[in-house]
């Protein structure tokens, strides 16, 4: 059975009055259509590419008459960078306005390019605005009708991010009144203010958010790091927030998708800025790729791959000797970690006893053991140094920080009717008092820690209309 042919949009020609003269187009999958109403019914009539080549349609836009007696011209952006000048029906120039950027794959899964996603008239009818893959939003005089040449261009690439594709541009608006302030939106999911200064209003996140480490001696610091969709498999960023000031910091791209971080506990050496003590940020991915970056410049300290299958969860010990990385094929690998700006990690051990994926760790607070929990809701302590379980009872033990769902002070989290995927997540407070849990049933619950009675009594909140992770 064949797909049906996508429409990516639609837009009305505003030139023509409304009515029975009504007119709009809709473009999407290697076409284009120009309806109309004909004797009380509306009729699409199908536009010719000519001689230039047959594409997907990304965006359109109708241009203002040069005169009553021929109709205006329309524009059409396309996955080439080109936008396609169509008179009656027709193409009949091509004009080459941005590059076609990286390869995407189309809503019907064929290869192509973002290309001009956006075409946008002023209010004035003299200014076009076009938005490309190139991440560039150019403007176009519009005389008597006709597109004439750039006027301007912008580009809206973050200074604080480094390495990528620079940011397809999804979206344009502007003000009904005119004046020279628009709005873009990027596939990163920013959405700038465009002036004389362009500056991000909207930070956000390009993918699926997997993980996010808050700053051990900032409070409004945190890292979160994303799997970014695109052809190429395994691409991921890095990102540093500031929280009092909803503001992104610092952003680097990587060649893999990211799945984990964690910040040092306490400073590693100083920063290469301005000698200040700086934390190391640790990033787990696919592949079993590790990379340690220092804080303040995103700089590479280390990076390894002992492994084969992602690194879901690490984590530093209290006192900064180990560094402990959980992955996907069941194994725990312990690196040995030496101050300096150098970051100087070693391979040290192999925690080996799992029989499922490793989902949560947790560090003792004096550094001497490690919990850990599988997908098979099997919990294990190791020691460190040996890399050998720990075969004692650890009910007694201080724990430096604890998100593990499975031990003795979480007994008490599981709701009558629960199996072990209920609950996807626990945290403790920081000051050891409170635990708060996330579960399959679209519930944010807030315990006592301790909690080991039965059916603990705890304070439920709901708002996620999902599974909570």
């Amino acid at each position: 059975r064949e797909r049906p042919i996508a429409v990516y949009g639609a837009v009305w020609n505003p030139f023509v009055p409304a009515g029975e003269s009504s007119q709009f187009a809709t473009f999407g999958t290697k076409h284009i259509k120009i309806w109309s109403v004909v004797n009380g019914r509306w009729l699409g009539f199908t536009c010719k590419f000519g001689s230039h080549p047959i594409d997907h349609v990304l965006s359109c836009v109708f241009l203002p008459p040069s005169n009553v007696f021929e109709p205006g011209l329309m524009l059409t952006g396309m996955p080439s960078g080109s936008i396609y000048i169509w008179r009656n029906g027709a193409v009949v120039k091509s004009l080459a306005a941005h590059s076609k950027g990286p390869e995407i794959i189309s809503p019907t899964g064929a290869v192509t390019h973002s290309g001009v996603r956006c075409l946008r008239l002023r209010s004035n009818n003299s200014t076009l605005l076009s938005g490309g893959a190139d991440g560039c939003v150019r403007g176009w005089a519009i005389k008597e009708g006709k597109l004439g040449g750039e006027t301007l261009t912008f580009h809206l690439h973050r200074t604080d991010h480094t390495g990528g594709p620079k940011p397809a541009i999804r979206g344009l608006d502007c003000q009904d009144e005119g004046g020279d302030v628009f709005i873009a939106g990027t596939d990163n999911c920013d959405i700038w203010e465009v002036d004389k200064d362009p500056e991000p209003l909207v930070f956000g996140h390009s993918g699926p958010v997997n993980c996010v480490a808050t700053h051990p001696a900032k409070p409004a610091v945190f890292a979160s790091v994303i799997s970014v969709g695109s052809l190429q498999r395994g691409a991921g960023r890095v990102l540093l927030w500031q929280a009092d000031m909803r503001s992104l910091t610092r952003s680097a791209s990587v060649n893999y998708a990211c799945k984990s971080c964690s910040f040092s506990c306490s400073a590693l050496g100083s920063s290469a800025v301005d000698d200040s003590p700086s934390h190391h940020l640790a990033v787990g991915g696919d592949g079993g790729h590790l990379l340690v970056l220092e804080e303040g410049t995103f700089a590479t300290i280390f990076k390894d791959k002992w492994g084969s299958s992602a690194i879901d969860v690490l984590k530093y010990s209290p006192s900064n000797q180990f560094l402990a990385v959980g992955s996907h094929d069941f194994f725990v690998d312990l690196y040995i970690v030496r101050n300096g700006r150098d970051g100087q990690y070693q391979r040290h051990k192999r925690c080996a006893g799992h029989n499922s994926t490793v989902t949560q760790m947790d560090w003792s607070a004096d550094s001497r053991v490690i919990m850990t929990n599988d997908q098979s809701y099997e919990s294990l302590v190791w020691d460190p140094e040996s890399a050998r379980k720990v075969p004692h009872s650890q009910h007694n033990q201080a724990w430096h920080s604890w998100t593990c769902t499975l031990g003795f002070p979480v007994m008490g989290i599981w709701q009558e009717g629960n199996d072990g995927t209920d609950v996807n997540s626990v945290c403790r407070s920081n000051n050891e008092q409170f635990l708060v849990t996330a579960d399959d049933h679209s519930c944010v619950r807030l315990y006592y820690f301790p909690c080991v009675v039965e059916s603990a009594p705890n304070r439920l909140y709901r708002g996620h209309s999902s599974h909570v992770t």
